[in-house]
């Protein structure tokens, strides 16, 4: 394997990692940050930990996280006539469906089959269905064959996993695109700042976390924190670009514009989020500054991982900090890759900064 930012992203992107089957890419991302750390391991969840030991071992750690799933289906009915009925896992942009290709594992793991994503001829279809948006259910999945005894020669069977079939090209200049760059993107960042904390040690220790889990409950990085108790958690998550026409005006962040750091995110009902620490906000902005690395400040909808980490254990300093992705949760989602870069250098340089005087408080008196 190469350790190129470029080479570690594609690779993520093309491994199949729907939320709950993340088998294929946490080896991967064992693998990738194993050269960096003084020891990685796998817990029960599957969350994919290593340890960069600091220089002072009787402080408190630092947790730097990103989710390895991505969005996907589950197969949930076999048909007679051979055709899948399938349930969402996470929330994938339904509309985008309509000619693509789904691969579904086989039950014994060993491969990844692709299905058909059908709709109605275009010639048969009445004014109200053209003017319909297809969701799941009305499409047809198609695993091109003629019979559910057929499709389980196959191998698939109902419980079995799906993801938009993988894909990653380049664009023009640093732009790319492709399936799961949320949150593709920032696990690769996360080797890249392994990388530069290994050869710079920090004051404290740092666990990088790779879990599971986000886009179908969130809750998989609140165990890495109820065990190891950090000072801070660094969530890192690909957050919503505000540069495409349809949002334009609605908040900030640029493709191209440099890392993203969130000040405050919510869910659509605004009662699960993660406002940012204002300590680490801070450090965010030194770290950037020092690097001369531009930052972007957000506000957005869409909570992440430390919605729930921040509010276990006795409560770590919490922020969400990440590079802006477009069309989030289809088949083509776009990033560029400097910011991605940009983001692996401050966030090691976050790590070094929080030195034995950050208070974990988000204020005293």
């Amino acid at each position: 394997m190469t350790n190129t930012v470029y080479s570690i992203l594609q690779d993520f992107c093309l491994t199949p990692s729907p939320s709950g089957f993340e088998k294929e890419i946490a080896e991967k991302f064992y693998r990738y940050i194993e050269p960096y750390c003084d020891s990685v391991e796998v817990d029960p969840l599957g969350n994919v930990i290593g340890t960069i030991k600091g220089q002072d071992p009787s402080l408190k750690p630092v947790m730097i996280n990103s989710h390895m799933d991505r969005i996907g289906f589950i197969v949930s009915t076999i048909a007679e006539n051979g055709f899948l009925r399938m349930r969402t896992i996470g929330s994938p942009n339904e509309k985008v469906l309509p000619g693509l290709t789904l691969s579904v594992r086989r039950k014994d793991h060993s491969e990844w089959v692709k299905v058909a994503v059908g709709t109605k001829c275009a010639h048969l279809l009445t004014a109200e269905e053209a003017a319909k948006a297809p969701t799941l259910r009305d499409v047809m999945l198609d695993p091109g064959v003629d019979s559910a005894d057929e499709v389980r020669a196959l191998g698939i069977d109902i419980g079995c996993p799906a993801v938009m079939t993988p894909s990653f090209a380049p664009l023009a200049g640093s732009r790319v695109c492709g399936t799961a760059l949320d949150n593709c993107g920032t696990l690769a960042a996360l080797v890249d700042a392994a990388r530069q904390l290994s050869e710079e040690r920090p004051l404290r220790t740092v666990y990088i976390c790779a879990n599971g889990f986000e886009e179908y409950n969130q809750r998989a990085s609140a165990a890495i924190v109820r065990r190891f108790r950090p000072i801070a958690a660094i969530s890192m998550d690909m957050l919503l670009a505000g540069d495409t026409p349809d949002v334009k005006g609605e908040f900030e962040a640029d493709l191209g514009g440099g890392p993203v750091v969130s000040c405050y995110n919510y869910s659509s009902n605004s009662d699960i989020g993660c406002i940012a620490h204002e300590g680490l906000l801070a450090i965010a902005g030194e770290a950037a500054a020092a690097k001369n690395i531009a930052i972007q400040r957000y506000v957005c909808g869409g909570c992440g991982d430390n919605a729930y980490a921040s509010m276990e254990a006795d409560g770590p300093a919490a922020i969400e900090i990440g590079a802006a992705v477009r069309y989030a949760h289809s088949s083509c989602e776009m990033a560029d890759l400097r910011d991605i870069e940009q983001l692996g250098v401050l966030i090691a340089e976050m790590a070094r900064r929080i030195d034995g005087a950050f208070r974990q408080e988000r204020y005293t008196f």
